[in-house]
C-alpha cells in the first residue's frame, strides 16, 4: 500500500518545488523593477484638459509607441521668489528636470508643436529637427509664483511631423516656505453689526538646507478685518522638516450702514530668511446679509415735482419674526405720513410723502429705520436723486 502511494508523493513534491521556484523568480522580478523604477508613474494621469484615454506612462527612460519619459523629483521647495530642489537654488532658470530624447528611427523627425499640461509649466527644446540617432533635450521649468503646495504632476507634450505625441512627465511635492490653510477662505455671511471670528494657522516649513526662517508680522488690507496672534508659536517636525505654526484670530465686522454684498480682503504674512523679507497672501471673503426685506429697496427723488408724491414703504422680516420700529430718520424731502408703529409685527407698512424739490435741501442720501433687532438696529434705504425736468 505504501509502495503504491510513494510515486504520487514524489510527484507532488516536485510540483510544489517548481511552483515556489517560479514564485520566487516572479517576486525577484517585481522587487528589482520596483527598485529600479521607484517613483515611476504607471498610473499617473495628465492634468486638467490634457487627460485622455492614452495615459499608460512608462517607467523612466522606457519608450513604447513614441517617447514617454517619467521622473519623480520628490521635494521642490519655494521660498519667496526662489525655487529649491535637492538643496540647490534653481531660481535663475526654473528648470526642474531635463529629459534626453533620442530619435532611434531611420528617418528625420521634426517637432512641430510643444505644449504643457498647465500654465505654470514651460517646456523648451535644444533641437526641433532630429536626424536618425540624434538626441534632443527637453527642459521643463515651472513658475514658482503660480505654484500651490502639495503633490503635483507636470507634463510636456511634443507633437512630431507624423502626428505622433511624445510625453515627458514629472511628479513633485511642492512645499511652500510659508503656507496658509488655503489660498482663499470663505468666512460666510453675517448680519448688520454682527462679528465673525475664527482661528487660522500659518505654517512655516524650514528644510535643512535653509539656515533660518522667521515670522515677522501679518497685515490686513481692510479696516474691517483684523488679525492678531493668539498663542505662542509652536514647533513640530513633519517628515524631517522643521515647522513653526503661528495661530491667528481673524475677525470680520462691518458698520451697520454698509450695503449687503460680498466683500474681499487680503491677509499678508511677512516672514524673513537671511537678510530678505518675503510675503505670503491669503484672501478672506465674507458677505453681509440682512434679515429684512424692504420694498422698494431704494427711494427715487425726481428733480422738481410740482406736487407732493405719496409712497408706501414695506419692511418685512424674512423668517416671519416680529420686531418693532423704534424711530425713522428721514431727510428734508421725505416725510412720514403715518405715526411710527409701536406694536411688534413681522411686517410694517410706512406711508411716506416726497415733497417738492427745494433749493435748500440738505441732500441727505438715505432714510434710516431703527429697529429692536440685535445686530440690525439700523436699516438704511438709499435715496437716489434724478435729474430735474425742464
Amino acid at each position: 500500500m505504501y509502495r503504491a502511494a510513494l510515486p504520487l508523493l514524489i510527484a507532488a513534491l516536485i510540483l510544489l518545488n517548481i511552483f515556489f521556484a517560479d514564485s520566487d523568480r516572479q517576486i525577484g522580478v517585481v522587487n528589482r523593477f520596483s527598485q529600479e523604477n521607484q517613483g515611476s508613474a504607471a498610473t499617473a494621469e495628465i492634468d486638467g484638459a490634457q487627460k485622455g484615454p492614452d495615459r499608460d506612462v512608462q517607467a523612466s527612460g522606457v519608450r513604447r509607441d513614441g517617447a514617454r519619459y517619467w521622473s519623480d523629483l520628490g521635494l521642490v521647495y519655494t521660498l519667496g521668489d526662489s525655487l529649491w530642489m535637492d538643496g540647490r537654488n534653481i531660481s535663475d532658470s526654473g528648470v526642474i528636470h531635463t529629459f534626453p530624447i533620442l530619435n532611434d528611427s531611420p528617418k528625420v523627425i521634426t517637432i512641430t508643436d510643444v505644449r504643457t499640461s498647465c500654465a505654470c509649466a514651460k517646456a523648451s527644446l535644444s533641437t526641433l529637427e532630429l536626424r536618425p540617432g540624434q538626441e534632443t533635450r527637453v527642459s521643463l521649468s515651472v513658475s514658482h509664483e503660480k505654484l500651490s503646495g502639495g503633490p503635483k504632476t507636470f507634463w510636456a507634450f511634443l507633437t512630431t511631423d507624423s502626428d505622433e505625441v511624445w510625453k515627458c512627465g514629472i511628479s513633485a511635492h511642492i512645499e511652500r516656505a510659508v503656507r496658509w490653510p488655503a489660498e482663499s477662505v470663505l468666512f460666510g455671511a453675517f448680519r448688520g453689526r454682527e462679528k465673525m471670528e475664527r482661528q487660522i494657522d500659518l505654517v512655516l516649513s524650514r528644510p535643512p538646507f535653509i539656515d533660518d526662517l522667521t515670522f515677522v508680522r501679518c497685515d490686513s488690507s481692510s479696516p474691517y478685518v483684523t488679525v492678531r496672534p493668539v498663542a505662542t508659536e509652536r514647533s513640530v517636525v513633519d517628515q524631517g522638516v522643521e515647522q513653526t505654526i503661528v495661530t491667528f484670530s481673524v475677525a470680520v465686522s462691518l458698520p451697520a450702514k454698509h450695503p449687503c454684498q460680498v466683500y474681499d480682503a487680503y491677509l499678508t504674512a511677512v516672514y524673513q530668511s537671511g537678510r530678505n523679507e518675503y510675503e505670503s497672501m491669503m484672501r478672506v471673503t465674507f458677505e453681509k446679509t440682512t434679515s429684512f426685506e424692504v420694498r422698494p429697496g431704494r427711494i427715487l427723488l425726481s428733480g422738481s415735482p410740482s406736487d407732493a408724491e405719496p409712497l408706501n414703504l414695506t419692511v418685512k422680516h424674512r423668517d416671519g419674526s416680529t420686531f418693532r420700529i423704534l424711530s425713522v430718520s428721514s431727510p428734508g424731502r421725505v416725510r412720514i405720513s403715518t405715526p411710527t408703529p409701536t406694536d411688534a409685527a413681522s411686517v410694517h407698512d410706512l406711508e411716506l410723502t416726497i415733497l417738492p424739490a427745494d433749493k435748500t435741501d440738505a441732500g441727505v442720501d438715505e432714510l434710516i429705520i431703527h429697529t429692536d433687532v440685535l445686530h440690525e438696529e439700523e436699516l438704511s434705504i438709499p435715496l437716489v436723486s434724478l435729474p430735474g425736468r425742464r
